[in-house]
């Protein structure tokens, strides 16, 4: 098939399962799966691109995603992340980038390193860097 056609179907399929309201993951694979059942690449062993697409499920980082998404709404619905923004703005104050620069002092404390290190000041911080 020709690339332009092949890439039309497979937009078109695409666009046709999202307004159907297939979920995003169901419907990359739905259209892959009749991209590839319809002979769309010259030579593909049918047998090699399914088993490759199901060890390309068993990874840990895919994993990750749920879970992080889980970890955050069991700390919306607590109010651990207002609690945590609270002690942000309270340690930095309303300045630019008060939360990263919170996050990263606490990194910097929790990590081992000594108090006596210099810390890393960010241009933002820096009186004369407006003026670059």
């Amino acid at each position: 098939m020709n690339e332009i056609v092949m890439l039309s179907l497979f937009i078109g399929l695409l666009v046709f399962f999202f307004i159907s309201g297939i979920p995003v993951a169901f419907g990359l694979g739905l259209t892959s799966l009749v991209l590839m059942l319809l002979g769309v690449g010259p030579g593909v062993n049918p047998d090699i691109i399914i088993s490759r697409m199901f060890r390309g499920l068993d990874s840990f980082v895919l994993l990750c995603v749920p879970l992080f998404i889980m970890g955050a709404r069991i700390m919306n619905e607590a109010g651990l992340t207002t609690r945590l923004f609270g002690f942000a703005k309270s340690a930095r104050g309303a300045i630019q980038g008060g939360t990263g620069a919170c996050l990263r002092d606490r990194e910097h404390d929790h990590g081992g390193h000594e108090r006596r290190l210099p810390r890393p000041t960010p241009l933002a911080w820096v009186p004369s860097a407006s003026k670059l």
